[in-house]
């Protein structure tokens, strides 16, 4: 009888152990969760930023371009209608414009700098390899007498290890293509350098860009929509399996 007695409490004790290591199991779920979906937030909003910090930096290289262009112009043509020698004054208004065009270089070499800067940062990123760290995984349920909060567990883990495993995934994919976009710029803003286009090479190669950042930002939106259907997956799966308790 003692015995009988005995045998039940260890096995009660070990449904209790069960069920608060899958309780466990759960609070972890939702943590990684959390941390998954904030992480993904990020690197998107990041995402976002350099490729909006970039439109800003190509408007405001051309605008300086259009604004050089026409203080050179502005320069030739007093230079040329207006007579130094019969008025000294005429002379401070063209240093003026000269000074204009001068500070107007000085941004643009500034400019330049930064962008090399940037430019040898991502191919220094490119040469070095990394080898992507992937979720820990939970380690497998122990063995127990109670057939159905095992499979319970166990099946939890599974999602954990699925969904966890989604995640990361998509975002490494995200980062990488986020790297290639980098790098993909940074030849084609070392390449302009050197060459020098013109107009019609830069408007091309411009196209070409915006094009690629607008097929990454579709890719953005469709990985998110991924990630919402994903959630849902996993918050139906965890209610269903609280309601078969």
């Amino acid at each position: 009888m003692r015995r009988a007695v005995g045998g039940v409490l260890s096995e009660v004790e070990e449904v209790d152990a069960l069920l608060s290591r899958n309780k466990a199991m759960q609070e972890e779920i939702n943590q990684l969760t959390h941390a998954l979906q904030t992480a993904l937030d990020e690197n998107t909003n990041m995402a976002e930023k350099a490729i909006m910090a970039e439109m800003s930096r190509e408007r405001m290289k051309v605008k300086m371009e259009e604004l050089l262009a026409q203080t050179g112009m502005t320069y030739e043509t007093l230079n040329k209608t207006l007579d130094v020698s019969s008025n000294p004054q005429f002379e401070d208004h063209i240093n003026l414009v000269k000074e204009l065009q001068a500070k107007i270089i000085e941004l643009q070499t500034e400019q330049h700098r930064g962008a090399k800067a940037i430019m040898d940062h991502e191919l220094s990123r490119h040469n070095i390899s990394t080898n992507t760290s992937m979720m820990p995984q939970p380690d497998a349920p122990s063995d127990a007498p109670c057939n159905e909060v095992q499979q319970e567990g166990s099946n939890m883990e599974e999602m954990a290890k699925e969904f966890g495993t989604e995640f990361t995934l998509r975002q490494a994919r995200l980062n990488e293509e986020l790297q290639g976009l980098n790098r993909a710029l940074a030849m084609k803003e070392e390449l302009m350098n050197k060459m020098a286009v013109n107009d019609t090479q830069f408007v091309a190669m411009r196209d070409q860009h915006d094009k690629e950042k607008k097929q990454l930002e579709i890719h953005i939106d469709l990985l998110s929509k991924e990630r919402d259907e994903l959630m849902q997956q996993l918050k139906a799966a965890a209610h269903g399996s609280a309601s078969s308790k």
